[in-house]
């Protein structure tokens, strides 16, 4: 078990090689304005991203890069486990679409 000590170089450590790798975008050493608005409030962009490598992964069946109506309802349960379907609630809205989402 760490002491207290180790666990909060622990964290200084971690935390430092965020502010290096993710947050100091110019490497500079120094936040400026628009880092530090990127810290605060983060875009979902990365997130959307790979969650819509997951949906096609497990649902584009064909490999067409376009997901039809049955391949969404062949795999129902991976969409309604999905946040980006806000878990199914908009699957609900099925006349908004035609034949390709």
């Amino acid at each position: 078990m760490l002491s207290r000590k180790e666990q909060d170089r622990e964290w200084l450590l971690t935390e430092k090689d965020k502010f290096d790798h993710e947050h100091d975008k110019d490497g500079n050493g120094i936040l400026d304005r628009n880092e530090i608005l990127a810290w605060v409030v983060p875009t979902n962009e990365d997130i959307a991203e790979d969650e819509v490598d997951h949906l096609f992964g497990a649902a584009d069946d064909d490999g067409d890069d376009l997901l039809s109506f049955l391949e969404i309802l062949d795999h129902h349960d991976v969409f309604v486990g999905s946040e980006a379907t806000d878990y199914g609630d908009h699957l609900h809205n099925l006349d908004r679409f035609e034949d390709e989402l």
